[in-house]
Parts: structure tokens; C-alpha cells; sequence
């Protein structure tokens, strides 16, 4: 099953979410891709990058290009209703102690569980 994944970028420079949206489509990804403006408290230039997606190495995919494109280190990702926080959570094994049963073994999103930890 897919799920509406979107993963969000930012940086104090402005940012041209057209250029980015034509970047990922050469490098034949579908995405629907929007500019915003966030204030962080200070204000940075985004782009959301929403793609329909089954499995954990299209993310994969989506990130490395843009990081290596862009020098990201960090974005947003929300995946359906599996999952909502950083994106280097989600691709690789949290540090987090609270998490026994680490979300991120799972290659498939549909795998993945919603949990609550204490």
C-alpha cells in the first residue's frame, strides 16, 4: 500500500522549489513539490516535497539526492500516519533509549506500527 509521504526542506537562503521539483523529476521521481516561508523564529525559505510512496528506500532515494544536490543535513518527513519527525530518524536506527523496538527496521512503511512508549 502507498502512503502520501512529505518531506520538507528549508534554509535561510531563498530556495527555488521549481528548480528542486525539476531536479527530482530528471531524476525520474514524482513529486508535487510547493514553496513555503516559515519563521523559526526566523524566516527560511522551504520547499514541500510530497511523493505517494510504498517503501523505505524511495525515501531513501528522495534524501540522498537532495542532500547531495542541496547540503541538507536535516529535514521534516511525515509518512501517512506511521510516522511524523526527522528524517534521519526514520531512514536509520534512533539513538533514543525510549525506543526498544526501533521503528526503523522496516523496509516497508506498512510495516511499521504506531506505538506509544512510556
Amino acid at each position: 500500500m502507498n502512503h502520501d509521504t512529505i518531506i520538507s526542506v528549508s534554509r535561510k537562503e531563498k530556495l527555488d522549489c521549481e528548480k528542486l521539483a525539476e531536479f527530482l523529476g530528471t531524476a525520474g521521481l514524482m513529486v508535487d513539490v510547493t514553496s513555503n516561508i516559515s519563521m523559526l523564529p526566523e524566516k527560511e525559505h522551504g520547499c514541500r516535497i510530497i511523493q505517494n510512496l510504498s517503501m523505505k528506500e524511495d525515501i531513501y532515494r528522495t534524501w540522498s539526492l537532495l542532500k547531495q544536490k542541496y547540503d541538507f543535513k536535516c529535514a521534516h518527513i511525515s509518512v501517512g500516519n506511521k510516522f511524523n519527525g526527522c528524517i534521519l530518524d526514520f531512514l536509520q536506527p534512533t539513538k533514543c533509549v525510549n525506543y526498544p523496538n526501533n521503528l526503523n527496521v522496516y523496509n516497508s512503511i506498512d510495516d511499521i506500527e504506531i506505538k506509544t512508549y512510556k
